[in-house]
């Protein structure tokens, strides 16, 4: 992240924490950090616990610009990072799998033949209507 980036991304936080923070401009802040006062090249240091975990998340934007602006070893990007992953039984063969999409019922090989079947079904009954 370059200076001028760096500097948006203050801004942005100011801006915010201007807006939104409960304990913005008072003397009764806990902290004593606040994300305007503090003009330095680390982002990290211009921001106070209270603003990041209950001010940031409700902007989505600007909270993954913050994390992706972090250091690696940052507490917070290790959080960022984690997925959970979701696994579905099969219909057909009960066995767990990934799956691609909400929709997904089938596993990756019970698929290719459910979906052949079902369109043998489907040609058999068009045909018995063009017969008719």
């Amino acid at each position: 992240m370059n200076k001028r980036e760096r500097y948006s991304l203050r801004s942005k936080l100011g801006r915010k924490a201007k807006a939104d923070c409960v304990n913005h401009g008072c003397d009764t802040c806990p902290f004593a950090t606040c994300v305007v006062e503090i003009q330095t090249d680390s982002i990290e240091s211009n921001t106070c616990p209270y603003f990041v975990t209950s001010v940031l998340p409700s902007d989505e934007l600007l909270y993954n610009d913050y994390i992706e602006a972090l250091s690696r070893d940052h507490p917070l990007k290790a959080v960022k990072g984690e997925v959970e992953v979701i696994t579905k039984d099969c219909t057909r063969c009960h066995n767990a799998f990934i799956p691609n999409s909400n929709r997904q019922k089938y596993c990756k090989s019970c698929a290719d033949s459910v979906t052949r079947r079902q369109w043998r079904e489907s040609k058999a009954i068009a045909r018995l209507d063009v017969q008719r």
